[in-house]
């Protein structure tokens, strides 16, 4: 389930604080900056990682109180590069495996995960169209994991519509469907012949029509 409020990730005290980084080991600005500066030890496990795009999708868990497990900072590796020009340097299907092996680990850990919009603001991708996409499907993967969406400023909400995931629907790989609420794909599905209804699939896709591909 997804949660969504209007907080500072850095008051959380029990969960995991999930953020976006980058793969130059710079950690001075927005969020992470902010996580920086409330706990060094983020950095310095940060800069003791590789460099380079080869990090890309990764999830690095920090653990912030040594010996306990009940807080930890993940480090999304989202974008290989930074900058201050509108981007986008956050990458898409970085953000689709940072957020699945996020999941995993929460999932395990049992513990809840406090996610800012994570690849916007300084990563130029857009929540309502990118990342929230994105986060519904994780959500609903490991749904016994609670997914906090937060912002200091505000919450993070969309209008009631623009909260289902849309999906597309494919036969033998071929799309058959322009993007729809699952309810409509379904509807979909069962107008389809016979022997193309038993093997018609659903697949996940973001406002544009992009498919999302989640790693198992």
């Amino acid at each position: 389930m997804i949660e969504y409020l209007k907080k500072d990730v850095t008051s959380v005290e029990l969960g995991i604080v999930a953020h976006g980084v980058n793969c130059q080991h710079a950690m001075g600005s927005g969020v992470a900056g902010a996580i920086r500066a409330k706990w060094p030890i983020v950095y310095d496990k940060y800069i003791g990682q590789p460099k380079g795009k080869a990090m890309l999708g990764a999830c690095h868990m920090i653990r912030i109180n040594e010996g306990r497990d009940d807080l930890f900072v993940a480090n999304c590796y989202t974008q290989n590069f930074y900058g201050y020009g509108g981007g986008p340097y956050a990458d898409i299907h970085s953000v689709i495996c940072a957020l699945d092996s996020l999941g995993r680990q929460a999932y395990f850990l049992d513990l809840p995960v406090y996610i800012p919009p994570i690849g916007c603001g300084l990563g130029g991708l857009s929540w309502e169209k990118d990342v929230h996409p994105i986060l519904i499907q994780t959500a609903k993967k490991y749904d016994r994991v609670n997914f906090i969406a937060c912002d200091k400023d505000k919450a993070p909400m969309l209008n009631e519509n623009e909260q289902e995931l849309k999906f597309i629907v494919k036969v033998n790989g071929q799309t058959r469907t322009v993007p729809l609420l699952r309810t409509l794909a379904e509807a979909a599905i069962q107008n389809l012949p016979d022997h193309e209804r038993s093997i018609a699939t659903l697949v996940p896709a973001t406002e544009g029509g992009q498919e999302l591909l989640l790693e198992n």
